[in-house]
């Protein structure tokens, strides 16, 4: 694995979490002419059989099992796009959790289970152990909402000790109470808040390239203007957008 050759490099767990929870800063690189790209591990190819937990995802996205991960790699592209047309988008092989598996069995098959500890038997384990650690400030999940994939890409980037890491608040799991708290470790003083404001262009732009996931919009809204509503209160409530640094 060769890194992409940038300033600032955002680790997304799955193809649209960068776009969510960072799009507002991604626009404002992308305008200063800052090079920048998003990495999304968990963008690989459904494994089969599939569970009836990952059957259950698709009939919800409205896409057939050979289509769901294309269609969400084509959307990555367009969010991105949107962002910024210099944004490099780039997807691993990793895939998601709900179709990793092991022994021939589904490891996470269950909301309990992808929203619990990462599996001993995982074998993203030693994927994500493999990478190099990247140069450039990495932007990686702070895991607010604990998915099992965003907690293993934190792990990876822990372990690295890298020495400039801004963990972002996961959108939209940080729209609950105590969600980024308890991500915090209950330690809110070992960490240091960077806000980043949003101008109205930076707020738009974030906007359209989440609606731009409209295989996901279901997920967690019952409409765009939902979405829209929601993620312009979650903005203004915490004055921009903020990322948490280790004191």
């Amino acid at each position: 694995m060769i890194w992409p050759d940038v300033d600032h490099l955002f680790l997304s767990a799955h193809l649209d979490d960068a776009a969510l929870s960072c799009g507002g800063l991604l626009h404002q690189l992308a305008q200063r002419g800052e090079p920048a790209a998003v990495v999304t591990i968990c963008a690989g190819d459904p494994v089969k059989p599939l569970s009836d937990y990952a059957r259950a995802h698709h009939e919800r996205w409205n896409l057939a099992a050979v289509q769901a991960v294309q269609a969400r790699r084509s959307e990555d592209i367009r969010a991105l796009a949107l962002l910024g047309e210099t944004i490099q988008a780039v997807h691993l092989s990793i895939p998601d959790a709900i179709y990793r598996r092991h022994a021939g069995a589904a490891l996470y098959a269950s909301g309990q289970q992808l929203f619990g500890p990462p599996h001993p038997d995982d074998p993203a384990w030693q994927t994500l152990a493999n990478l190099p650690r990247p140069t450039g400030r990495v932007y990686a999940p702070l895991a607010v909402g604990h998915h099992v994939d965003h907690v293993l890409l934190r792990q990876t980037v822990e372990r690295w000790r890298h020495p400039d890491v801004w963990y972002y608040e996961d959108y939209p799991y940080n729209r609950y109470e105590n969600a980024v708290q308890a991500a915090l470790d209950g330690d809110e003083g070992r960490w240091e808040a960077h806000v980043i404001p949003l101008a109205e262009a930076d707020l738009d732009a974030r906007l359209g390239a989440a609606a731009a996931y409209t295989s996901q919009l279901s997920t967690f809204w019952p409409s765009k203007e939902a979405l829209y509503a929601d993620l312009v209160t979650v903005v203004r409530r915490d004055n921009g957008e903020v990322y948490r640094v280790r004191c």
